[in-house]
């Protein structure tokens, strides 16, 4: 019998000492599930995520905590998420976790069956409050950006309409005319500018005031239209 057997049978008749996991530390177990959450939520854009299974394989020290998803990182199944510490001297990477993310949030789902490569009218979809199931972790298509889009593939009635199955165009395109809207004391004016990068609903972009050739940053608000952030 050599060496590895003997000590295998020592340990097995209760002779050997086995040292036990070191116990897990519940204040940052709570700031890795945060960070978590607050991952999964900024990716989709919206609230509703919560870890259904968590396991941390990191060393705790003081600090906000950054999790980062892997690449392929979807929800309702495990996947690994980076973890990062700020400490005085800069960020720290500790370790990792394996979790379980579900997420509960406003979709738009198929009225009906939608064949590959349908595009999308007002009538095909509808608005619903729930369990997304698993999707990777992109924002969650609006209803204002379903018109135009196209199926990616064949989707059952009911089906959710996530980044997985939709091909959605962005909302302003690069050289497009937009409507500029500017807000100022609950005064609203519009004007046109022209739009140097494509843009999705929420999405931040710049455009140039085709007149003054002044660059001008604004959020996307619309098919075609840029609401003016104050300061740019």
């Amino acid at each position: 019998m050599n060496r590895a057997l003997r000590i295998l049978a020592i340990v097995l008749a209760g002779g050997g000492v086995v040292n036990a996991a070191p116990a897990p530390d519940p204040a940052f177990e709570a700031r890795v599930r945060e960070a978590i959450v607050m991952a999964v939520e900024s990716r989709i854009g919206q609230p509703g995520a919560a870890i259904d299974a968590l396991t941390i394989t990191a060393t705790p020290i003081d600090g906000a905590v950054e999790a980062t998803p892997a690449p392929g990182a979807r929800t309702d199944r495990p996947s690994l998420y980076s973890l990062t510490v700020t400490t005085p001297r800069g960020p720290r990477r500790v370790g990792s976790a394996m979790a379980t993310v579900s997420v509960v949030a406003h979709v738009v789902r198929a009225k009906g069956a939608l064949t590959r490569g349908a595009e999308l009218t007002p009538g095909d979809v509808e608005t619903w409050h729930g369990p997304i199931g698993s999707a990777t972790l992109k924002r969650l298509p609006r209803p204002a950006e379903v018109e135009g889009a196209t199926a990616a593939r064949a989707v059952g009635a009911g089906g959710i309409l996530t980044a997985d199955v939709l091909s959605v165009p962005p909302s302003v395109r690069s050289g497009q005319q937009v409507t500029l809207r500017v807000t100022v004391d609950g005064i609203v004016a519009h004007g046109l500018a022209i739009a140097t990068e494509n843009g999705r609903l929420g999405a931040v972009v710049r455009v140039v005031n085709p007149d003054s050739k002044r660059t001008i940053v604004g959020r996307v608000v619309g098919r075609g239209e840029v609401e003016v952030i104050h300061g740019s």
